[in-house]
């Protein structure tokens, strides 16, 4: 069985904010394969989500994010732990904001809420044989509950491709996602395995992993010499994981290099400000179709820099991210990424979606598989789905 802590405190305005993943979990898990760690707002009857227009409940079935929204009856049939209201009501007190409570809790541990996971699980534990604990973002606390109980964490998140575009890909990382990963080090192990396989090119990987919905026109090719993908404002990958840059210094430190007549800057959809009303703004349909209108691609952290990398655009990633074993970390190096990189990338450390909460490939994977049998595993997985899209 696997723990599943799910972000018990309320972000963005809403409770239960990682509601699709708990449902997501719940469509690929059964309740022998897992128990939850939650607030009560994760359990709340769906119907009454949907009738508040949560997009998680807008249709029975989410085919983008592989999830089947659950009856009531459903999701008691899971046990749930729910995370002491105490704990949030003292944060809030020092912290004041919600996103700030987050970020405290992705970088400082929280030692109240450390030993009531470390209380928590060691009571489950009793019961039944817990093999890891699976969180979809960094919570120091779970670390050191984990650690404390010799349990690997497992930590997921979205891929750099969504479907229908591309395959798509998830993060799964025993250290941490978005900042604070294990990419690097698996790289640098995988390159010193022996027997290592040769790389694709971008052509191969291209051929691999574009989906259904994968498109190669557009107007005004290559137009702008440097594209900058927006991001999410309040997204953990610029709260904790920037380096130091903000969204306003990313383009400052672009138009220190170019015109702003050469720079072409892309919202991101779910974002709350708009772009300066005085640079080129991308309206494309999709992401790929932006990077195609650019010579090349710098970004905070935006998931879009590896698409840039697969299309053969020099990249340059200035904050955390596990592309920065690919991508570039300062603006004017042209090269582009190396194969070995970039491939290492799409099918070693990035997983199929399909994979992420596969119980039989999470079982496998804590078993410590050799880096080249992983990618082995994943280039085959993805090589059945192109047969069989081809087939169709």
């Amino acid at each position: 069985m696997f723990v599943s802590f799910l972000y018990p405190f309320p972000l963005r305005g809403r409770q239960a904010s990682y509601l699709w993943v708990a449902y997501k979990q719940i469509t690929d898990l059964t309740p022998e394969d897992v128990c939850f760690i939650a607030s009560p707002d994760y359990c709340i009857d769906p119907s009454i989500y949907a009738e508040a227009g949560r997009f998680e409940c807008s249709w029975h079935r989410n085919d983008e994010l592989g999830f089947v929204v659950p009856t009531h009856e459903q999701l008691h049939r899971y046990v749930w732990h729910g995370v002491p209201e105490c704990i949030y009501q003292r944060l809030k007190a020092v912290h004041r904001a919600d996103s700030l409570i987050w970020l405290h809790l992705m970088q400082e541990e929280d030692r109240e809420l450390t030993d009531f996971l470390c209380e928590t699980i060691t009571e489950i534990r009793r019961h039944r044989d817990v093999q890891g604990v699976l969180t979809w973002c960094n919570i120091l606390s779970v670390e050191k509950a984990g650690a404390q109980l010799n349990l690997p964490v497992m930590h997921f998140e979205l891929g750099p491709l969504r479907d229908p575009w591309y395959r798509p890909l998830g993060y799964l990382d025993f250290q941490g996602v978005n900042g604070h990963t294990e990419a690097q080090q698996r790289y640098d192990a995988f390159l010193a395995e022996p027997n290592r396989p040769k790389p694709l090119n971008n052509d191969e990987l291209l051929h691999l992993l574009k989906g259904p919905g994968y498109g190669d026109q557009t107007d005004n090719l290559g137009q702008y010499q440097v594209g900058i993908p927006l991001q999410v404002d309040d997204d953990s990958n610029l709260l904790a994981y920037n380096r130091g840059f903000t969204p306003a210094l990313v383009l400052q430190y672009v138009q220190e290099q170019y015109a702003s007549d050469d720079i072409l800057l892309r919202p991101h959809p779910a974002g709350q400000f708009g772009p300066p009303q005085e640079l080129p703004v991308d309206r494309s349909s999709t992401s790929a179709a932006f990077v195609r209108r650019c010579q090349s691609i710098v970004t905070l952290n935006s998931s879009v820099a590896v698409e840039a990398m697969l299309a053969g655009l020099p990249t340059t990633v200035l904050g955390e991210a596990p592309s920065t074993i690919a991508a570039h970390t300062e603006i004017g190096q042209n090269s582009l990424a190396s194969e070995d990189a970039l491939d290492y990338l799409l099918l070693g450390y990035c997983v199929p979606y399909s994979y992420i909460f596969d119980v039989d490939y999470l079982s496998w994977r804590l078993q410590s598989p050799s880096e080249t049998a992983i990618r082995a595993a994943h280039l085959e997985t993805f090589a059945q789905a192109q047969s069989a899209l081809h087939e169709s």
